[in-house]
């Protein structure tokens, strides 16, 4: 498998092997990614919005719309003004999903994790489902206001 980069000299996304080599137990993660700079301090596997065209920085589920608007998933760390890689949709490996049982919907929590539990208070975001064996299947909707 493969991960696709958008290439801004042609316009078009390329087939490119995935950064750092990440693979799963069935070969290399597959999803759409790109490179942005870090805000401010990103840890791997934490969603991010877009605070620019170029920049991002961690979500939250329980601040304003702008922060719950997830972009991606963080696949390295990162300190501000250092690029982070961003999945944004696709199937995407770290041994910190591995809490998550098959088949679970996971979400944007209150403080800029993933979380199986739905948020009852803030912004409800989908991020996408469990694959198992720390594996995610990328699918990330809009935020929804709660009361």
């Amino acid at each position: 498998m493969s991960y696709f980069e958008f290439n801004p000299f042609t316009g078009k996304f390329d087939i490119a092997p995935p950064p750092g080599g990440s693979t799963s137990p069935s070969g290399p993660s597959s999803y759409l990614a790109s490179i942005k700079t870090a805000q401010s301090a990103i840890v791997a596997g934490d969603p991010v919005f877009f605070t620019s065209l170029s920049s991002v920085a961690p979500a939250r589920a329980d601040t304003t719309l702008d922060h719950a608007l997830v972009g991606g998933i963080a696949l390295n760390d990162a300190l501000p003004g250092s690029q982070v890689i961003v999945a944004t949709w696709g199937e995407i490996f770290d041994a910190i999903f591995s809490i998550f049982p098959v088949n679970t919907l996971l979400f944007l929590d209150a403080v800029g994790g993933v979380t199986d539990t739905r948020q009852t208070t803030g912004f409800h975001v989908p991020l996408g489902v469990s694959l198992g064996g720390g594996g995610i299947l990328l699918n990330i909707n809009k935020p929804t206001k709660l009361s």
